[in-house]
C-alpha cells in the first residue's frame, strides 16, 4: 500500500492533553512533533483531551499547525475510578463519541490514556501507531511509591494493575510502538522479541536555542517541572532537604524552582517559600525562557519515575549544565562525565552544583557535548519520515482486522 507523490499522507493525532502552550513535557513533545508533520506535508488534524476548553490565543495556535482541531472534554468523575479500565483511559471515554469525519491513513495514539478513541463508531484508518511515553505500570508504580498519602498509593498500585492487563492487549493491536525512552524501548524487545519489526526509538524534539552563557547567573540553581506530580514533589522534597543544607554556604547561590500547578493551591510550595527565603517559585509562567537564561545550573533531582524526563533535555538545549540523579536522566543516553554530572546522594549532588559554578569552563564543555548529542540522536523529523515510510509501505491483511473502527473493546479481549 503507497500513495503517490501527489496524494497527501492523512493522519490522525489523539493527544491527552492540549499540547498548547507547550510548557511540559508531553504537551513539548506532542507540539513539537506537530510541526515536524507539517513540515513533513501531511495533513494533520488533533484530537486533545482537557479539563477546560482552550481560549482563542491557544485555538489559534494549535490551527496554525493542523487541519482541523476537535477538543474534547474529560469526565474527572469517581465513577471513571471505580470501572475495570484505568482511570486515565475511563476519565477520557468522550472520545468515543467525538465527531470524527474523515477516514485517516494513519491514527497516532498520543499514549495508551487516548485509546477510548478506538471505540469511536465513525473512525476509519489504516494504521495505528502509539506513542510510548511510560511503561505504565510502572510508571503508576513509581508514582505510589513516591507520594505518602494511604489514599493515593492505593489508587496509583490499582492503576498499575488495570495498565498491566491493558497495556499489552493494546500494543499488540498497534502496528508501530514509539518509544519515548531507548531504555524502556530495550526493556520491551526483551520480553517481546517478535516486535522488533515495530518497535521504534522516537526520541523528543525539543526547542533549538542559540547557547547562552549564563556566567552572570552567579549561584542560581534552577528546576522546572510540574509542581503537582508526586514524583517531582519527592525530588524537590528531597533536594531541599538533604542537598540544600550543603549549598547554602555557596556565594550567591539560590534554588529557583518553576512548574505548572494546574491553577491548584499548593500549600507545600507556600510553606516552602515562606520558610526559606533563599528558595524563590515561580508558578504557571507562559514562558520559562528568561528563567532558563537567568539560572547557572539546572538540577533534575527525581528519584522515581519511568519514561524520559524531557526536563533534563530541555534545559542541556537552552544551555544549562546538568546535575541530576540516575533516574532524572533515565532513557536519554546522556552519560555521566561527558555529557552531564550525575548524582544519587545529597553530598554528590551538592559537590556536583559546586564543581559546574565553580569550573563554568568545564560546564560550558558538558553542555556542548550533550546539545552535539542532542542535535545528532534526537532527530524526529528524519526518524517519523522514515517510519511512515516504512508503515504506508507495509502490506495489510486484506481482512476487516485492518479497519479498527468500534476495536478497542476488541483489543482489550484478544490475545
Amino acid at each position: 500500500m503507497g500513495k503517490s507523490s501527489s496524494e497527501k499522507l492523512t493522519v490522525l493525532v489523539v493527544a491527552p492533553c492540549v499540547p498548547y502552550p507547550p510548557n511540559h513535557g508531553a504537551a513539548t513533545d506532542i507540539w513539537n512533533r506537530l510541526a515536524a508533520y507539517r513540515q513533513l506535508g501531511y495533513a494533520v488534524d488533533l484530537i486533545a483531551t482537557g479539563t477546560a476548553p482552550p481560549d482563542e490565543g491557544t485555538l489559534a495556535a494549535i490551527e496554525s499547525r493542523v487541519r482541523d482541531f476537535i477538543y474534547v472534554q474529560r469526565s474527572r468523575t469517581l465513577r471513571a475510578a471505580t470501572l475495570l479500565h484505568p482511570y486515565q483511559i475511563e476519565s477520557r471515554r468522550n472520545l468515543r463519541t467525538a465527531a470524527v469525519t474523515r477516514p485517516y491513513d494513519v491514527v497516532i495514539l498520543e499514549s495508551e490514556y487516548v485509546s477510548a478513541i478506538l471505540d469511536n463508531p465513525s473512525l476509519s484508518f489504516s494504521r495505528l501507531v502509539l506513542r510510548v511515553h511510560n511503561y505504565e505500570p510502572r510508571y503508576f508504580r513509581e508514582l505510589a511509591r513516591s507520594c505518602r498519602g494511604f489514599l493515593s498509593t492505593g489508587f496509583y498500585l490499582i492503576e498499575s494493575l488495570k495498565f498491566e492487563i491493558f497495556s499489552g492487549r493494546l500494543k499488540r493491536r498497534c502496528d508501530q510502538l514509539w518509544f519515548i525512552s531507548d531504555r524502556e524501548r530495550q526493556d520491551h524487545l526483551k520480553l517481546h522479541p517478535a516486535d522488533s519489526h515495530k518497535v521504534i526509538f522516537l526520541p523528543v524534539q525539543t526547542k533549538q536555542r542559540e547557547p547562552v552563557h549564563h556566567a552572570h547567573a552567579e549561584g542560581v540553581v534552577l528546576f522546572v517541572g510540574g509542581l503537582t506530580i508526586p514524583m517531582n514533589i519527592d525530588g524537590i522534597m528531597w533536594y531541599v532537604k538533604r542537598v540544600h543544607p550543603l549549598m547554602r554556604q555557596t556565594t550567591g547561590y539560590r534554588l529557583v524552582i518553576a512548574g505548572l500547578t494546574k491553577g491548584e493551591r499548593v500549600t507545600w510550595l507556600d510553606t516552602l517559600e515562606a520558610s526559606r527565603p533563599e528558595i524563590e517559585i515561580f508558578r504557571d509562567v507562559p514562558s520559562l525562557d528568561a528563567l532558563y537564561e537567568s539560572a547557572a545550573v539546572f538540577i533534575n533531582p527525581v528519584r522515581y519515575g519511568s519514561g524520559l524526563k524531557i526536563k533534563t533535555i530541555e534545559a542541556i538545549n537552552a544551555g544549562l549544565p546538568v546535575v541530576s540523579t540516575d533516574v532524572g536522566a533515565e532513557g536519554t543516553g546522556l552519560m555521566d562525565g561527558i555529557h552531564l554530572l550525575i548524582a544519587n546522594s545529597a553530598e554528590a549532588f551538592a559537590s556536583g552544583i559546586a564543581r559546574l559554578l565553580r569550573d563554568r569552563q568545564g560546564a560550558d564543555v558538558l553542555v556542548a557535548a550533550a546539545r552535539t548529542y542532542i542535535t545528532e540522536a534526537f532527530d524526529q523529523k528524519t526518524i517519523v519520515r522514515s517510519s511512515i515510510d516504512r508503515l504506508m509501505a507495509t502490506t495489510m491483511p486484506a481482512t476487516s482486522e485492518c479497519e479498527y473502527a468500534g476495536s478497542a473493546a476488541g483489543a482489550i479481549a484478544k490475545p
